[in-house]
């Protein structure tokens, strides 16, 4: 009789289920490289419309055109193609009473802050940004607009920005 050796059976099943491992490791892999990249650029997208929806209602007269605090439905601070000293106060006041209305009546729902390339004077006081500002925002999209302030040719800068880390970034 035939002593039959039965040590490769066991190492073939071994061999079968580390595959099995194998090809759910690489195609889990896949499926997250699929969807993180995706996800990035959608709040990035996210980012740059909310911008785009700022820029453009902050560099209009507003709604009503001599809008205030109790009546207003669209920001805006320019008047007759310039920057309008009374309107920026207002809207630095409005901002910094309730910066959520603010972001209600633009529309949006990340955060934001407005600088200028040239100083803004508030009530006799020099203002580096109107919003929510952090030197920890993460994700922040800047757009920048032309205008006229006093007389001068001045960039409006718009920054908006997450709380969140988008995966993988430091």
């Amino acid at each position: 009789m035939r002593k039959v050796n039965k040590r490769g059976q066991g190492w073939g099943f071994d061999l079968v289920i580390a595959s099995i491992i194998f090809t759910f490791a690489i195609t889990f892999f896949y499926i997250f490289a699929l969807n993180y990249s995706s996800g990035s650029e959608e709040v990035l997208r996210s980012l740059e419309y909310e911008g785009q929806l700022i820029a453009d209602s902050l560099l209009s007269e507003g709604n009503p055109l001599n809008w205030n605090e109790t009546n207003i439905y669209k920001i805006g601070i320019v008047s007759n193609n310039k920057i309008n000293n009374t309107k920026l106060e207002m809207f630095y006041n409005l901002t910094n009473k309730s910066f959520y209305k603010t972001k209600e009546l633009f529309a949006i729902q990340n955060n934001y802050y407005i600088n200028f390339s040239d100083p803004i004077n508030i009530s006799g006081s020099i203002k580096p940004f109107i919003g929510n500002y952090s030197a920890n925002a993460k994700n922040l999209i800047r757009i920048s607009r032309l205008s006229v302030y006093n007389n001068k040719p001045v960039s409006v800068s718009v920054n908006v920005w997450t709380s969140f880390l988008i995966f993988g970034e430091n």
